[in-house]
């Protein structure tokens, strides 16, 4: 018997702790872009991405802007909601398909 209360427990837990890190998501989310946390974390993966991985993999964008400079420009211009989505259907462009040296430029 003790030991079913204990998973209550442990599943009531867990969904408070979903439910407050949706709020506390959905709070940030909802201010501008230039006080989103989750932009300036997002903004931070790409710049080590760019000053780390990059130089070694870099000259294989199909796009001008490259990939990586594109998603900085929209997520500090729309937030990381909007901004993620936009790089997202971007790489999901690329491929065999696009001509290389494809002008894209950040909306």
């Amino acid at each position: 018997m003790r030991r079913g209360r204990g998973r209550r427990r442990t599943a009531w837990l867990l969904a408070a702790g979903v439910l407050l890190s949706t709020a506390l998501l959905a709070a940030d989310l909802a201010r501008p872009a230039s006080r989103q946390i989750t932009a300036r974390a997002a903004l931070r993966t790409i710049g080590w991405y760019q000053a780390t991985l990059s130089p070694r993999f870099g000259g294989q964008c199909r796009f001008s802007p490259t990939c990586s400079v594109y998603a900085r420009a929209v997520i500090e211009r729309h937030g990381a909601l909007a901004g993620g989505w936009m790089t997202m259907s971007r790489i999901a462009r690329c491929g065999p398909w696009t001509k290389a040296g494809t002008v894209d430029p950040p909306r």
